[in-house]
């Protein structure tokens, strides 16, 4: 990218190789009154997939990656997890002993309830309907009463949506 102003057509064709974008040739014409001079130009053609809640599928190789708990993509960026990456940021469980923890009964004890929620959200049920639909979402709130009720005053169920489910109207 050696130029300051713009790219030249040398730059163009790395990025469009690069990227894989489909290539139209077409030519330009100049006509300054003496002679004429062509200049090709590149058109390139761009689609955007999204995806809606109900479809549970990737769109981009990357996702299983992004999801992991080292990057935690899927928790920074609400358009990772909610259009590109669905599938792989779908309600998981981020310790492989939550299935034996919640069979005790921790998803209920007031002291874990909050960290059980947040590393075991698939076995304490308490994923929303949006990330994963096959997985039920349970219908009470996990933050007080004060809290809840706050959040829904001053329209913050949106970020709550998963710690006050009951008082935000999600089930």
């Amino acid at each position: 990218m050696g130029q300051r102003v713009a790219l030249s057509e040398i730059d163009i064709r790395k990025i469009n190789k690069l990227y894989a974008c489909p290539q139209t040739k077409s030519t330009t014409s100049i006509d300054n009154g003496t002679t004429s001079q062509s200049k090709p130009t590149t058109t390139t053609m761009t689609t955007t997939t999204t995806n809606t809640a109900s479809e549970c599928r990737d769109l981009n190789w990357r996702c299983p990656f992004w999801s992991m708990s080292v990057f935690s993509y899927c928790d920074k960026y609400p358009e990772i997890a909610y259009q590109t990456c669905v599938k792989s940021c779908a309600c998981h469980d981020l310790n492989p002993s939550c299935e034996t923890w919640a069979s005790r009964g921790e998803c209920e004890n007031p002291f874990q309830r909050r960290f059980m929620s947040a590393l075991c959200p698939q076995s304490c049920r308490v994923c929303t309907t949006i990330g994963n639909p096959s997985i039920a979402l349970r219908c009470d709130d996990i933050e007080s009463y004060f809290t809840c009720k706050i959040a829904l005053i001053f329209n913050e169920c949106g970020e709550k949506i998963e710690l006050c489910a009951k008082t935000c109207g999600a089930c």
